[in-house]
This record gives C-alpha cells, structure tokens and sequence, in this order.
C-alpha cells in the first residue's frame, strides 16, 4: 500500500471512491438533493479530472484505490476513504501525508468540514475556525471551517 499521485488512468477509480463514499456516509448527514450535489457537482467527475490534471488528487494505493486526499495550496480540499475500508486508520494516514505536503511551503492547514468527519478532523488536532453555510437546491448546508498549525514559523 502507497500513497501516490493520481493519474489520468485512474480518475474513473478515484472517482468511484469519492462517489460510493459520498453516496453511503453522507445520507445520514444530509437531505438527498444536497447528498447529490456533493457527488454530482463539488466533487463530480468533472471537477475531480481537473483536480488530478493539475496533480492536486493523491491516492492511496493497494491492490486497488480505496482512498483520496486532494490538496490545494494550504487546504485539505477532500478526504474520502471506501467505507469497507474506513475505521483502519487509512484516513489518518492520508491526513498526515496531506499535512507533509502542505508544511513544506504553508505554517497551518486548512480544510472544510462536512458533518460526517467533523469528529475525525477535531481527533486529528484540527479546530474549528467558524462556520459557514450555503443554499444547496433549497437545502440549507452548514459546514465547520477548521486549521491545524503543522509548524511555527
């Protein structure tokens, strides 16, 4: 099992894990319009093939993709882990590679919580920030705006 950065060949399969795991864990959290737009839109195929074109979508590799981190400057832009495989640790381990990563050139790390992994993230050291919320089909979407300071400067 490997961390490494996801290609052109692999946007199907990156795709699938970010979708499958939207689809199962978010239900519990959202309505089904807003559930729908995070697999759809925020982070649809479109979108998660220009994430990996521009090197921004890291995979985590064994005989098979089950989980993604995609990276923007300081940010954790998204997180997914196959629900098979989460409660293993993969997650923390995609996490502490993003935070490597981001060290190297930014003090503090950044990400958007959704409901289903606030806990993880606060686990992790990450604190919230503020909150921010959106219209979302109608919907009203509510989300934890967290950092971590990964060096002092």
């Amino acid at each position: 099992m490997k961390t490494v950065t996801a290609t052109k060949k692999d946007a199907e399969e990156v795709f699938g894990v970010i979708k499958e795991t939207v689809l199962t864990v978010y239900p519990g959290y959202y309505p089904p319009a807003v559930t729908s737009w995070f697999a759809n839109e925020l982070h649809g195929f479109a979108r998660t093939a220009e994430e990996i074109a521009a090197g921004q979508i890291y995979a985590l590799k064994g005989v098979r993709i089950f989980g993604t981190v995609c990276i923007k400057e300081d940010t954790v832009h998204g997180l997914f882990v196959l629900p098979g495989y989460e409660r293993r640790g993969f997650g923390a381990l995609l996490l502490r590679f993003a935070e490597k990563v981001i060290a190297a050139n930014y003090p503090v790390a950044r990400l958007d919580s959704s409901l289903p992994a606030e806990q993880f993230y606060l686990r992790q050291g990450y604190a919230p920030e503020g909150e921010e919320e959106a219209a979302v089909y109608g919907e009203r979407l509510v989300w934890k705006k967290m950092a971590k300071r990964l060096r002092e400067d």
